[in-house]
């Protein structure tokens, strides 16, 4: 967050370092110390769940993806989203009565992430829980906070777990998703499924969306 370029498209909060200049800090809690770190406070303007809202969201989105450092100091998370997905099952398997959602997830979702191109998809470091209650509109721009997810991944997955969000919509799921997805390419443009097959041997970590 410290090493994000300061511009006019989209801000990151950043943290916030002590009177000694420390940024990483350790705090008793929970009858142990833990690391800590206190970063800059967004909370202007809430990103109303319209097209034009979710126009901006998007287009804010693929800025983020366009602006972040390609590398960071030190290890970074991969963010595999099948590793994710047995995780997650292995923790509602514990739930009484989620029978049904684990079959699916069994039987549909991870055989399907696990045949697909994932990995060649333009990789680089994402939010990892990108929506609009991870963002608000900030001195003009859109501000992206609450990085605990962040990782390394397919910048895809930011972009489908923004529109996750806006699948509890109802009717007007879909026009929320044309409108997070068009504007979100009038920046970084996504590659389709058939230039995907064909440009499967290039790199695509250098790959422009």
């Amino acid at each position: 967050m410290e090493r994000f370029p300061r511009q006019t498209k989209v801000d990151v909060s950043r943290p916030v370092p002590t009177r000694a200049g420390a940024t990483l800090f350790e705090l008793p809690f929970d009858n142990r110390q833990r690391l800590a770190c206190l970063f800059q406070d967004i909370r202007d303007v809430e990103i109303e769940i319209t097209r034009d809202g979710i126009r901006r969201l998007g287009e804010a989105l693929a800025w983020l993806h366009t602006s972040i450092p390609a590398t960071v100091d030190g290890p970074v998370r991969t963010i595999d989203p099948v590793m994710i997905g047995e995780d997650t099952l292995q923790v509602i398997k514990l739930i009484a009565g989620s029978a049904s959602v684990c079959r699916a997830i069994e039987q549909q979702y991870l055989p399907a992430v696990e045949a697909s191109l994932y990995g060649a998809l333009p990789q680089g470091l994402c939010h990892g829980d990108a929506w609009t209650g991870n963002a608000r509109i900030f001195e003009g721009k859109i501000g992206f906070f609450d990085f605990d997810d962040f990782g390394q991944g397919a910048f895809m997955l930011d972009v489908g777990t923004a529109d996750w969000h806006l699948r509890t919509r109802g009717a007007q799921s879909h026009l929320l998703t044309d409108a997070l997805i068009s504007s979100y390419e009038a920046v970084r443009r996504c590659p389709r499924r058939s230039e995907r097959r064909s440009r499967c041997s290039c790199n695509w970590q250098n790959f422009a969306l």
